[in-house]
């Protein structure tokens, strides 16, 4: 059979006992004494922490506005910085847009340049044969006597004038073909 172990402390004489029970005790009113006041105070913190929150309310009224502001410039803060970012994007965007546009004007430049120069030559012979006939037309101005000679001269004169004008009528059709070339070129090349 197996010995059962004797409990501690049951071979100590009962002197032995009841000082070990004085030992327990003192040790536990210490304990007692010395942590009792720790956890009342510690029960005490949130409530002087809610007196000293409402006598600081009292003393500094405008305490909760100013938490509130606090609060709403953060906010702006960041709608500051988001609006900064998306100018920042826009000002890419827009450099990128401006390099482009630069490029298609320059582009679009040139292939005008070289369209209107062939026509150049049948607008400046229209321009020439517009003040030919506006000199003609003015020299019939004048005041006429009525006298037969003055007639047949006027007549001699509109006759030129006529001749004048259908030649600059089919400079101005030259004109007016060398522009819709030029135009559809140009609408050609685009």
């Amino acid at each position: 059979m197996h010995a059962v172990p004797a409990p501690a402390g049951a071979g100590l004489a009962p002197a032995s006992r009841a000082v070990r029970a004085v030992v327990v005790v003192s040790v536990l009113a210490g304990l007692g004494a010395y942590a009792g006041p720790k956890l009342v105070a510690l029960n005490g913190v949130p409530g002087r922490i809610g007196r000293s929150t409402s006598t600081a309310g009292r003393y500094n009224a405008s305490l909760e506005q100013v938490a509130a502001l606090d609060v709403t410039t953060l906010a702006n803060l960041a709608a500051l910085d988001r609006a900064r970012s998306s100018l920042t994007a826009v000002l890419a965007s827009l450099a990128g847009v401006d390099g482009r546009l630069s490029s298609t004007v320059a582009r679009v430049r040139v292939d005008l340049a070289g369209a209107l120069d062939p026509s150049a030559p049948a607008v400046a012979r229209l321009a020439a044969s517009v003040g030919d006939l506006e000199a003609a037309t003015r020299t019939l101005g004048a005041p006429m006597a009525g006298s037969a000679a003055q007639i047949a001269a006027a007549r001699a004169e509109l006759t030129t004038i006529l001749e004048r004008t259908t030649a600059t009528a089919g400079d101005l059709r030259l004109a007016r073909d060398a522009l819709a070339t030029t135009a559809a070129n140009v609408a050609g090349s685009g």
